[in-house]
């Protein structure tokens, strides 16, 4: 099985206002590049141990942006994505 390893300068952004999943911050077109509260964390490490979040609770976002390259016979291919160092209480979203 190939491993393409996702450990690396990933964005990210707290949901102060708990207002993420109404306006829909998973859907691209929604997510602000140019947002000033995005910041830049280094994959695999916790949001807690950044500057002013070391005892923060709350929803942080993480965004990542990655092509998987389509192989022939595709339906032949499993993915598998796995998160070692995830909250219990965590959701995923891909397009």
């Amino acid at each position: 099985m190939e491993t393409i390893s996702l450990n690396r300068k990933w964005t990210c952004k707290p949901d102060l206002e708990d207002s993420s999943i109404k306006s829909e911050w998973f859907i691209l077109k929604n997510y602000d590049r140019n947002d000033n509260r995005l910041i830049d964390i280094e994959i695999p490490k916790s949001y807690n141990f950044l500057e002013g979040y070391d005892i923060f609770e709350g929803v942080f976002w993480h965004f990542y942006q990655f092509d998987l390259t389509v192989k022939k016979n595709v339906e032949k291919f499993d993915y598998q994505i796995r998160f070692k160092g995830s909250n219990y209480n965590t959701k995923i979203w891909f397009s």
